[in-house]
C-alpha cells in the first residue's frame, strides 16, 4: 500500500502512452481471485481479457474484466478487495 510505511521509497518513471494504448491498474484482489479448485485468475487472464476487449470503452472494459473475474471465481467467495483503473488513449 502506497504510503503506509514511513521509510518506504518509492522510483519516479514516466511513460508515453500513445493512441490505442490501455492502462490498466489493479489490486491483487483481481489476479489472485480464487476458482472452487483453488486456482488463481492470473495475469495472464487478466491480459487476455484486455487484448480481446479493444474497442470497448474504459467503463464498459471495466466491467467485463469483473465480470471475467466473476464467472471465473463462481461460487467461491471474494477474499480480497479488488479495484480496477482503466485508462483507454483514444
Amino acid at each position: 500500500m502506497l504510503g503506509i510505511l514511513p521509510d518506504s521509497e518509492y522510483r519516479r518513471d514516466v511513460v508515453t502512452l500513445c493512441q490505442g494504448d490501455v492502462l490498466v491498474l489493479y489490486t491483487d484482489g483481481i489476479v489472485e481471485a480464487e476458482s472452487s479448485t483453488g486456482e488463481e485468475y492470473s495475469e495472464k487472464r487478466l491480459a487476455t481479457i484486455v487484448s480481446s476487449h479493444p474497442q470497448e470503452s474504459a467503463e464498459e472494459l471495466v466491467e467485463s474484466i469483473y465480470s471475467s473475474v466473476a464467472q471465473f471465481r463462481g461460487t467461491t467467495p471474494q477474499a480480497d478487495d479488488m479495484t480496477l483503473v482503466v485508462l483507454k488513449v483514444l
